[in-house]
């Protein structure tokens, strides 16, 4: 008997998580190789270059499978030190990796144009302390050097939070505190709190994140999670009231819709083209801005001239280039980091 061939997705994955992260990967992508350029005397590429311009709201939709993936991990207990352990073991190795693809698209930049075009590199220690930890903007005035970073450091802050939680004695004791965080936290929001370069920058995405965690509690957790999600509507009326209710929100509310339909209504092939890409999103996000926007579309672009022809080839050459990038990406600097991160709490 011949064994079978070993499945090119890990079969530990959800096919529909990893198809919503390939999609907002993509449209990310997409935004980024479109926002640099004046794309006004190249038609029909303006026009698409104005739909582009919202295909920046992949973000939301990351924050919320963040939300809904962390909170399954934080609901499977463990101590505090495990769970910040095993978050750090996931985005932070691929992370430090992606800061030297940067610096080396600097250096070849430097080397082909003289000057460095790319980022403005941190020139103090503080700011280059910042840089490593991921305490840049908006958190601090400490710019990013990589156009996506901001969002990571969303993320380490809701990491931060889920963890203070899990020292509580009980489930239903760190369920209490959950909610209690939760509309502590949206009432901040809607009281204007959420200030750049300040402690609490994070409030103004904090009900998307809290909305994938919402969804996490469902399957063991029916009324702590309906609980969670009316404080988010509940939110999310207030924020329409006020007239701070934007897309992001309204595609947050969509990601999760998606993810609350029966298997039987939508359910994608894992082996199909967008959870693939899913599983290498996190590479695609890190890397796809040095890579595809500055070491392949800047240069391609400026060879292949400004006509229609050679701006789609540019385009192509780079969103290719992206992808098989991110696949090299994800198999050197962050699959290796993935199984550990991915272990069960002790």
């Amino acid at each position: 008997m011949t064994r079978p061939a070993p499945s090119p997705i890990p079969v530990d994955r959800d096919a529909r998580v990893d198809w919503l992260r390939g999609l907002a990967a993509l449209l990310i992508l997409v935004h980024h190789l479109f926002a640099p350029f004046d794309w006004s005397a190249t038609p029909p590429l303006d026009r698409i270059a104005d739909v582009a311009a919202w295909c920046m709201l992949g973000v939301p939709v990351f924050f919320v499978l963040s939300g809904r993936c962390i909170g399954e991990a934080w609901l499977r207990g463990g101590s505090a030190a495990r769970f910040a352990l095993r978050r750090v073991r996931r985005i932070y190795p691929p992370y430090l990796a992606s800061l030297l693809v940067c610096l080396g698209v600097v250096v070849v930049r430097r080397l082909f144009v003289g000057v460095n075009d790319v980022a403005a590199l941190p020139a103090t220690a503080p700011a280059l302390l910042a840089t490593v930890t991921l305490a840049t903007a908006p958190a601090t005035a400490v710019p990013t050097i990589n156009w996506v970073y901001w969002s990571l450091t969303y993320e380490v802050v809701f990491y931060a939070l889920l963890a203070c939680l899990l020292p509580l004695p009980s489930p239903r004791a760190r369920l209490v505190a959950w909610l209690t965080l939760h509309a502590a936290l949206c009432g901040l929001d809607l009281a204007g709190f959420a200030q750049p370069a300040s402690p609490d920058f994070f409030l103004d995405n904090w009900s998307l994140f809290a909305l994938g965690a919402g969804l996490a509690l469902l399957p063991g957790h029916r009324a702590w999670a309906f609980a969670s999600l009316g404080i988010g509507a509940l939110h999310l009326v207030a924020l329409l009231v006020l007239g701070r209710a934007g897309l992001f929100h309204l595609v947050g509310l969509a990601t999760a819709a998606l993810l609350l339909l029966p298997g039987s209504v939508w359910s994608p092939r894992a082996d199909g083209l967008l959870p693939r890409i899913g599983v290498v999103s996190y590479s695609l996000y890190l890397i796809h801005v040095p890579i595809g926007v500055h070491l392949l579309l800047r240069p391609a672009a400026a060879l292949l001239g400004p006509g229609l022809a050679g701006s789609c080839a540019a385009l192509a050459l780079a969103a290719f280039g992206s992808i098989v990038a991110s696949l090299v990406f994800h198999r050197i600097a962050e699959r290796p980091w993935m199984r550990p991160a991915l272990a069960p709490n002790p």
